[in-house]
């Protein structure tokens, strides 16, 4: 009798970028780029330090997308809603790198991974970019004004926050670091899936 294996990918992406999600003792996101099978991807990385079963996530997710306009700024909310979990609520300046460099990716229909980071592991999740009505970096760009500086962020964040459906806030890890998009520096870590 033979034993039937199914056989996961390796992923491939910035460690700098999954330290600096581990590192945080806070809910976070982060933004980068995923080698699998030598195809690159688009990466959204999530922390959640006080998930200890990833279990409990579920098969999918859903992950909704919405540009805000307010106080002279244009932001980009995602919101990811995995089986039994609250939402979880993300805030991006749009111009901001490496934003504009995944959202190209993006509005282009490709797959993308969410890695889910929680106290015990990682579990990763695919979307093929079927059906997602993402909206073009050159489209933002067509926007009057995009969040500047820090300052600006948090106001406008504060600001949605209080507007902001149920959930959870995710924090914005490696904002304005393009760095975090290079696989190439050397600066790779493997992540390799259960046997």
């Amino acid at each position: 009798m033979s034993t039937v294996r199914h056989l996961l990918p390796r992923l491939t992406l910035n460690r700098r970028l999954l330290q600096a999600v581990v590192d945080q003792r806070v809910p976070c996101a982060a933004l980068g780029v995923v080698e699998e099978r030598q195809q690159r991807y688009s990466l959204i990385a999530i922390g959640l330090p006080d998930l200890q079963n990833l279990d409990t996530l579920g098969d999918g997710f859903r992950l909704g997308n919405q540009a805000l306009a307010g106080a002279g700024v244009v932001a980009l909310r995602l919101t990811f809603e995995f089986e039994g979990q609250p939402a979880l609520h993300l805030l991006l300046d749009p111009f901001e790198p490496p934003v504009p460099q995944v959202l190209e990716t993006l509005s282009k229909g490709a797959s993308f991974l969410v890695l889910v980071v929680g106290a015990c592991g990682v579990a990763t999740f695919r979307d093929e970019g079927q059906g997602q009505a993402w909206q073009s970096a050159q489209t933002w760009q067509d926007r009057p004004l995009g969040i500047l500086g820090q300052p600006g962020f948090d106001q406008a964040r504060a600001t949605f926050e209080r507007r902001q459906p149920a959930g959870e806030h995710l924090a914005w890890v490696g904002r304005g670091d393009s760095g975090l998009l290079d696989l190439d520096n050397g600066d790779r870590h493997e992540l390799r899936p259960r046997p």
